[in-house]
């Protein structure tokens, strides 16, 4: 779950990675997608607590976004959070349900510690 993917963060003393510009999205995006190949990969950004208000875990302003057009769109009722996803335009972000669809039962999320 995201509260369980949080928690696993803090327990590393980091927390799910806040994404603030496109320099952070672009270098994010390529690790995930191209350096490791994989196929989607959740961040630290969710509307969990009001639906359409989102907000970075960290308590950092929500100034920065790179949604893919029409998202985020809340398809499946609990798409609250962020992500990368591979059937998406590059580099932009879509909102998932934190992996309750994916066969593998595997979900890839960023840690990010002291602002890296």
């Amino acid at each position: 779950s995201f509260r369980q993917a949080q928690e696993y963060c803090e327990s590393r003393g980091g927390y799910l990675a806040v994404i603030d510009d496109d320099a952070e999205n672009t270098a994010l995006y390529d690790y995930v997608m191209h350096d490791l190949g994989l196929e989607d990969a959740y961040f630290g950004l969710t509307d969990e607590k009001t639906e359409g208000q989102w907000e970075w875990v960290d308590g950092s302003p929500y100034w920065y976004d790179n949604w893919l057009e029409g998202q985020p769109d809340n398809a499946n009722d609990g798409e609250d959070y962020a992500l990368f996803f591979y059937k998406d335009t590059p580099y932009t972000w879509n909102d998932g349900d934190f992996g309750k669809d994916h066969d593998t039962g595997t979900v890839v999320f960023l840690i990010e510690w002291n602002g890296q």
